[in-house]
C-alpha cells in the first residue's frame, strides 16, 4: 500500500498495488488500519446508498445506458438506447423508454433532470420523480420547447439521474394563519425576489 496525503486538497490517497489476492472487506480493512483516528472519524460520518442496476432491462448499444461521467459528478447520465433516431418536433413532449429499472433505496428519491446542453437548445426533461419501491421501466419525458426541431440521435445523453436523500418527517402541525409558520428574512417574497431591491436601488 502506497500512501500519500494532499494538503491542498486536504485528502489521502491509498493506492494498493493488488500484488496480493485479497477480497474487497480485507483490502477495505488494511486501508482503514492505515487512517489517522481523525480520518477514520470522517469516514464514519460519511453515509452512502446502495442502488440496484436491472442488467436485464439495458440494450446492448457502444456504451452503457447509464454512465458515472466524471468521479466527483452529482449525477449519472442516462442514453437514448434506440437504434434509429428521433425527430422531436417543435413544442412536442414525447416518452422515451430507456429500458432501465433501478431499485432506489428506502428514503432515497431519484430525478430525473434536464442536461445543460440539451437545456440551452430547449429540450428539457418533465416530470422526473422516481419513489422507492418502483422497479419498473424508466422512462423520460423529453419537451421540445424550441421553435426548431431536435433529432435524438443513438446513444446520445438525454437526461441526468441524481439520488437525493430524504429527511424524515416526525409530523405535521396545523396552524390556523400564516403568521403561525414563523418568521424569515425571506418571508413570502418569491419568483426572483433575491438582489431586485439592489437592482432598484
Amino acid at each position: 500500500y502506497i500512501t500519500d496525503y494532499d494538503e491542498e486538497e486536504e485528502m489521502q490517497y491509498i493506492t494498493y498495488d493488488g500484488s496480493e489476492e485479497a477480497s474487497a472487506q480485507e483490502i477495505f480493512l488494511a486501508i482503514y488500519q492505515q487512517l489517522s483516528p481523525s480520518r477514520r472519524k470522517q469516514l464514519a460520518q460519511l453515509e452512502y446508498i446502495n442502488v440496484k442496476l436491472c442488467n436485464e432491462c439495458l440494450i446492448p448499444c457502444d456504451s452503457d445506458t447509464c454512465e458515472d461521467s466524471h468521479e466527483h459528478d452529482a449525477d449519472f447520465d442516462l442514453r437514448y438506447p434506440g437504434e434509429e433516431a428521433i425527430l422531436v418536433y417543435p413544442h412536442q413532449i414525447i416518452m422515451i423508454d430507456l429500458y432501465l429499472a433501478i431499485e432506489v433505496p428506502v428514503g432515497t428519491v431519484c430525478q430525473l433532470m434536464s442536461r445543460s446542453s440539451l437545456a440551452k437548445k430547449g429540450i428539457e426533461v418533465k416530470g422526473g420523480t422516481i419513489d422507492a419501491g418502483y422497479t419498473g421501466n424508466i422512462g423520460v419525458l423529453l419537451h421540445n420547447n424550441s421553435n426548431e426541431p431536435y433529432e435524438i440521435q443513438p446513444n446520445e445523453r438525454i437526461a441526468q439521474a441524481i439520488f437525493l436523500q430524504l429527511a424524515p418527517i416526525e409530523g405535521m402541525t396545523s396552524v390556523d394563519t400564516r403568521e403561525g409558520l414563523g418568521e424569515s428574512s425571506h418571508g413570502t417574497q418569491g419568483f426572483g425576489s433575491t438582489g431586485k431591491d439592489e437592482m432598484e436601488a
